[in-house]
């Protein structure tokens, strides 16, 4: 059966792929090192959320409580974004090709699910207090910045493509927090860190399979043009649009800084803005796959 996906070699040239990449989520974790001190998330990607990170820097206990929310609310967000990848294979299974590399695809993406949820119930263990709080600040708001799923009414080898798109982006955008944490001159919270290591260790093979997968589809250059231009459209309108990251840093910025609201970065040019996260070499795959990012990676390049 090939349906949508005819072009098969691109798929089966991973059936016969090696697992020697899958970690092992008790072994490969730095769990004993949980209670650590060290930084969760890189400023540039609070600036994405809309948070000046600058003021709550200034105050230890500010920073301290927008970087422990900002890691549960990426564990949530990680949740959210794969539970998504499985549901969309199990309810388009009669029509996406099966293969090794899939079944392998959602059995990793199923064990991040654990990890992740995991990782969010232990940090609300560590401060009660502070998740009660998240919970209240957040409970009622979209922690989905991604447009995973949508576009149903676009021509079935099109939604395809764009799911494909979506989850391909999505993966790159997991290995890009790696890197990022990498490239900090501060020390890394160690659990976080050995997490997200092992986490791009799969995910680096899920780009190769969401790749496939879009190589496999056949779709005519017109539909293919629509769907990469609606992925666009959903990037530029949701992925700046981080409401529970606001709402958290707005609760500490009452409680520490005396003030109303986080300090906000402001919100214009999101051509540009999106073009900086774009333009950063883990999203190679996706920028390839839909060639009208490039206009937006290069204005951050002429930057």
């Amino acid at each position: 059966m090939s349906g949508l996906y005819p072009h098969l070699a691109p798929i089966e040239r991973l059936d016969a792929r090696d697992v020697g990449y899958r970690f092992d989520l008790e072994q490969d974790v730095a769990w004993d090192a949980f209670d650590a001190p060290g930084r969760y998330v890189p400023d540039v990607l609070l600036r994405e959320a809309g948070i000046d990170p600058g003021p709550f820097r200034a105050v230890p206990a500010a920073d301290q409580e927008l970087q422990w929310g900002a890691a549960t609310l990426l564990c949530r967000e990680f949740v959210e974004l794969e539970k998504l990848i499985l549901r969309f294979v199990a309810e388009q299974q009669s029509s996406v090709r099966p293969s090794i590399a899939l079944d392998a695809l959602v059995k990793e993406e199923g064990k991040h699910i654990t990890l992740f949820n995991r990782y969010q119930k232990k940090l609300a263990q560590q401060h009660e207090d502070w998740a009660a709080r998240l919970h209240q600040a957040t409970s009622t708001l979209s922690n989905r910045r991604f447009a995973l799923g949508e576009g149903d009414k676009l021509p079935p080898a099109a939604f395809h493509y764009l799911v494909w798109l979506d989850i391909l982006f999505f993966e790159e955008a997991t290995v890009r927090v790696h890197h990022l944490l990498l490239d900090m001159k501060e020390p890394v919270q160690p659990c976080w860190l050995t997490a997200h290591a092992c986490h791009r260790r799969e995910e680096a093979q899920h780009i190769v399979t969401d790749s496939a997968y879009l190589s496999a589809l056949a779709l005519p250059d017109g539909e293919r043009d629509l769907a990469t231009r609606f992925f666009a459209h959903e990037l530029l309108e949701k992925f700046f649009d981080a409401g529970a990251y606001l709402a958290w840093a707005d609760d500490v910025a009452k409680r520490h800084l005396g003030r109303d609201a986080a300090p906000r970065v402001p919100d214009h040019d999101r051509p540009a803005r999106l073009g900086a996260v774009l333009a950063h070499r883990a999203f190679a795959r996706t920028r390839h796959a839909a060639p009208v990012l490039d206009k937006y990676a290069q204005l951050s390049r002429a930057a």
